[in-house]
This record gives structure tokens, C-alpha cells and sequence, in this order.
């Protein structure tokens, strides 16, 4: 996990299938004015969110544990934290603010201009990426117990209401990733674009192999069953994926 800006942070997917055609982000929301909070208020919130250009599906509740909404985009768009604030003001006043998002994408990451940037499959757009500083995700706050209510007094979460912390690895993963690209990683190759009858899978055959490509990244290219595929395959470690460079239509 990467930061990507103060309010945008990035999973990059290895070897992990996202869907088909759709990018997912993680948005985390903070209830200024709602009393109620987050998972009480969240239809509000909703609203805003499926007016937003480019969004294919909001989640239908929030997530009480994180704190956070899951915002699913049509390939080719990435979420603009900015347009998030701009559209909760729009729709909620000063009820809302935002805490952060967190995306799964996949990409080739590069160094460009002394920066490591990713280059997402079926976007033009180049993210800089940064170290992690914070997490969207947000522990649940703490149950008030109102006055005159009988019972055992409820449990409260010592960590009720904070950040969750990121891991060790979290933390180190950009400065993981900086000194990996000062290495050759991948190798690029071209082959046929193959798709499964069966399962509707795509492939590329090459050095004697198949692997496996996103289809949100064929969909961008607009490939087709014979094209010829450039793909980025990693130079020493096996896998079954590759990044999607470019597609050679056949004549």
C-alpha cells in the first residue's frame, strides 16, 4: 500500500484478479453534524456518491468496523478525492467530510522524472505515488450508553473513534518498491490474444506459455481473439499474470 496524495492511498494487485471492467475504492467518510454517524447517515452519503461521473455502484451500507464505503469506477476513470469533497458539500452541506480513499488498482509502476509513478491499466492518467502516512479505515466509535439505561455498562473499544494503524509492511512497501524498480523487473513480450471459450478468460501466448491478462485492460485496447499482445511479464519471479501494453491489430 502506497499514498498517493494526502487523501488517495493505493493497493497495487500482483498476481490478484480484479473485476472485469471496474476499478474499487474504499472511501472514508466522517460525520461532522450527522448524530446518528457514518453507518446511520450513510444513504445520505450514498447520494452524493452515485452522482459522481464515472461511478458504476456505491455499496448499499457502510461498513461499521472501517468506517468506509466501497465506490466501484467504469474502467478508464480514477476517482478524484477532490470531486468527492466538491459533491458531499454539493449534496450534504458541512455534514460530511472526507477522511480519505483507498484504491485497488492495476498498473506498471515507473520511475518518471525522478518520481515512481503508476500507470494504470486502461487510464491515461500517471498517479505519483508516495510513502503510506495513514489509513482510510477508521475504528468504530464508541457506544454511549444514555442515562437511565439499565444493564452492564457496554465495552469500549480502547481504539474507538482512531486510524487504523498500518502494518510494518504497509509501511515499508514504497521505500520496497523504490528500490525494486532501480532493478530490471519485467520482460516485455509479444504474442497472440487468446479468449477462453469456456470461461471468457483472455490469455497471451508467449515464450511458451499463457498468461493471464485483465480484461478491463483488452477492453481499453479493444482487443480481439488474434491480435498480437505486448505484454510486461516479471523477469525472475514465475507467474501466471501479465500487464497488458499495448494490442497490434492483425491486418
Amino acid at each position: 500500500m502506497f499514498g498517493l496524495s494526502p487523501f488517495l492511498f493505493l493497493c497495487l494487485l500482483g498476481n490478484t484478479r480484479a473485476d472485469d471492467s471496474e476499478y474499487k475504492y474504499l472511501v472514508g467518510i466522517d460525520s461532522i453534524s450527522c448524530p446518528y454517524g457514518i453507518v446511520a447517515c450513510w444513504p445520505e452519503v450514498r447520494e452524493a456518491l452515485v452522482n459522481l461521473d464515472g461511478v458504476t455502484s456505491v455499496s448499499q451500507n457502510a461498513d461499521r468496523g472501517t468506517q468506509t464505503g466501497e465506490v466501484r469506477m467504469k474502467t478508464g476513470t480514477v476517482l478524484n478525492p477532490q470531486a468527492v469533497r466538491v459533491k458531499l458539500q454539493e449534496y450534504t452541506g458541512q455534514t460530511f467530510s472526507l477522511r480519505g480513499v483507498e484504491a485497488t488498482l492495476t498498473g506498471i509502476a515507473e520511475r518518471k522524472n525522478g518520481r515512481i509513478v503508476l500507470k494504470v491499466s486502461g487510464a491515461k492518467e500517471l498517479l505519483q505515488l508516495g510513502p503510506l502516512g495513514r489509513k482510510v479505515q477508521k475504528h468504530a466509535p464508541a457506544v454511549r450508553q444514555e442515562a437511565g439505561e439499565t444493564g452492564a455498562p457496554a465495552l469500549v473499544d480502547p481504539l474507538a473513534g482512531q486510524d487504523h494503524a498500518p502494518t510494518a509492511e504497509e509501511r515499508e512497501a514504497f521505500e520496497r518498491l523504490g528500490t525494486n524498480l532501480l532493478q530490471p523487473l519485467s520482460v516485455r513480450v509479444v504474442g497472440p490474444l487468446v479468449r477462453d471459450e469456456m470461461n471468457g478468460d483472455w490469455r497471451v501466448s508467449a515464450l511458451g506459455k499463457k498468461y493471464n491478462v485483465l480484461p478491463a485492460a483488452v477492453s481499453y485496447y479493444k482487443g480481439n481473439s488474434g491480435d498480437d499482445a505486448v505484454i510486461l511479464i516479471p523477469k525472475a519471479t514465475p507467474s501466471k499474470w501479465a500487464a497488458l501494453e499495448n494490442i497490434v491489430r492483425q491486418a
